[in-house]
Order: structure tokens, then sequence, then C-alpha cells
């Protein structure tokens, strides 16, 4: 949620909450957590399916609230004290606002977010301090590492999971040795 969902308050009703993804198996997985039964539902933009949940509930509102998740997040969200060496919380931010790839056989990680404090505290997690950069990009935070080293991190974020991105686990498979 932190990565691609959003919450919006509403004057006359509850609070609306919502995920869209390109990946619909994990919209399905949120809406499984949460108990919700809400359809699924499908838009394209420009020739790509993007998959979209969202439903009104204060008390899922006050929730994600309390976590850091809030109206207009995306510059000013912050993770909680209780999360910051969650790696089930970072596999989720690398998921949604990631970037795993490969350049001349170099793992390469990187992270875009609005938000400075998001960032800055993956960079804390990610503890590759001497490899890894923080920069803003057109309004937009960057961590990036390209380093052996990064196979490490991922291998942590995704080898022992049950809930992940299968596109992103794969290309940690593909190329971390076990």
């Amino acid at each position: 949620m932190m990565a691609d969902g959003y919450v919006v308050e509403m004057e006359k009703q509850e609070t609306q909450i919502g995920l869209t993804l390109k990946d619909r198996e994990q919209v399905e997985d949120f809406k499984t957590f949460f108990n919700l039964d809400n359809k699924v539902g499908v838009k394209t933009v420009n020739g790509k399916d993007y998959y979209r949940l969202h439903t009104y509930n204060n008390e899922l509102a006050d929730y994600f609230a309390a976590n850091g998740i809030f109206q207009n997040k995306t510059f000013s969200a912050n993770p909680p004290e209780n999360l910051k060496y969650s790696r089930h919380f970072w596999r989720g931010i690398v998921d949604g606002d990631g970037c795993i790839d490969y350049q001349k056989d170099t793992p390469r990680l990187r992270l875009k977010m609005g938000s400075r404090k998001v960032v800055k505290r993956f960079k804390e997690f990610a503890d590759l301090e001497s490899r890894a950069s923080v920069r803003s990009v057109e309004s937009q935070w960057v961590y990036s590492v390209h380093a052996n080293e990064v196979i490490h991190l991922l291998r942590e974020l995704y080898i022992p999971s049950t809930h992940y991105l299968q596109r992103k686990k794969q290309k940690v498979i593909g190329y971390a040795p076990k």
C-alpha cells in the first residue's frame, strides 16, 4: 500500500482505500489478506492492463494511517519505526516501486519514490552504504546500487518468502546462486 496504494478521505461516506497494480496476483492477495469481497477491476492505460481494487472502510483506513499510509502520502510517507527492519515490508516496497535488473552480469537494484524518508530508510535497511546512492531525479527520490553485494539483499528479501511479486522473485532466483 505504501508503494501503489491510495487513501481518499470522503466527506459523506467512509474513507476510500485503493490499490492499482499491473500484477493481478498482488491485488488478489491484498483482497484475501484483508478479507474484502470487492471485485477486482481492470483498467487499460496505453495498451497495458492494470488491476485495481477499492473499498470504503474507515477501520481499514485507520489501520493504514497507523502504519504511515494516508491521503497524499506520495511525498510525505514515513515508514513506522516497527517496520524499519522488516524484510516483508521492504519486499513490498521493492515489489511496488523497485526495479531489479542486471548490467554486465552485475545485479542492480533501484527504488524510485516520491518520499525521501522511505528511500533513506530503505538505504538504512539495505546496509550497502559504500555502494549505494540516494539522489533526487525529477521530483522523485532514487536509491540505486549496482554491485555483486546486492545479491545477498535480494536473496534476503525474496528467497525465504511466501508472499512476493513472482516476476521479481524470478529475477532473483535466476541470478542468485543457492
